[in-house]
């Protein structure tokens, strides 16, 4: 799981080590080199697992979802900074039912604070 995009919808192949991470962060924290992409890159969607290639160069939003199942994998990032900033709204707001909302969007089931994972 990606700790930097929270709903990280595909995983990317790095053409020099052939490993796979989910953001370019989590690769260059584990890895000696940093991902560099090249013009076809090879992604996995996280919902299907089917591999795919993306060619760079022609790339749109048109091309933003799965080739076999149609999962969108570039929604709006969710980040551990995003997710605290909504949660902070609200209860400022004393909105409960955002809240629950925010966390049904993120998969978490009984949440029990910032920072932890149901």
């Amino acid at each position: 799981m990606c700790r930097h995009v929270l709903n990280a919808q595909v995983f990317v192949q790095c053409a020099e080590c052939d490993h796979w991470y989910p953001c370019s962060e989590c690769h260059d924290e584990r890895e000696t080199h940093e991902l560099k992409l090249e013009d076809h890159v090879r992604m996995t969607c996280a919902a299907c697992r089917k591999i795919f290639t993306v060619d760079l160069r022609a790339f749109s939003e048109d091309d933003s979802t799965c080739p076999s199942c149609g999962n969108n994998f570039m929604p709006p990032s969710v980040t551990p900074e995003s997710r605290s900033h909504d949660e902070a709204c609200a209860v400022l707001r004393g909105d409960l039912e955002a809240l629950l909302s925010v966390e049904s969007v993120l998969g978490f089931v009984g949440h029990a604070g910032p920072g932890a994972v149901g």
